[in-house]
């Protein structure tokens, strides 16, 4: 297994909290505010983006260490297979359910991503900046 030190499992865990802080957040005010398909939809979907990068992240290391470029090929398409898998799955859930929203499940979709992006085009240069360690 992983270490606590890997910076695949740090990434993943920084990544994919923020996601789902973002999702519950999004979820919560939907409700509260009347749109609980919307909530949940996005919801639904940002559980399954978090889901799919962490099988990216176990999938990475048996890809890049892989005996052979047979077993690494097999490998690489057997992951995306999966993972389509898992993606398609909450967006068919948002299409066949009325109390979940497909618009907001592909919106959910896109919140790791989201969250990668705004880590390093807002909160790293302001970390950059403002919180320099003095060593």
């Amino acid at each position: 297994m992983m270490s606590e030190t890997d910076p695949i499992q740090s990434c993943l865990k920084k990544y994919g909290q923020s996601a789902l802080l973002v999702g519950i957040i999004v979820c919560a005010a939907g409700i509260g505010l009347g749109h609980p398909q919307e909530g949940k939809g996005f919801l639904l979907g940002v559980l399954a983006s978090i889901i799919n990068f962490a099988m990216m992240a176990i999938a990475l290391p048996a890809k890049v260490f892989a005996s052979s470029r047979k077993a690494s090929v097999f490998r690489s398409l057997f992951s995306i297979l999966l993972r389509f898998a898992v993606m398609g799955a909450a967006l068919a859930a948002g299409f066949l359910l009325s109390s979940v929203s497909f618009f907001a499940v592909a919106a959910g979709l896109l919140c790791v991503q989201a969250a990668i992006l705004a880590d390093h085009l807002i909160v790293g240069p302001i970390r950059s900046r403002y919180f320099r360690s003095s060593g």
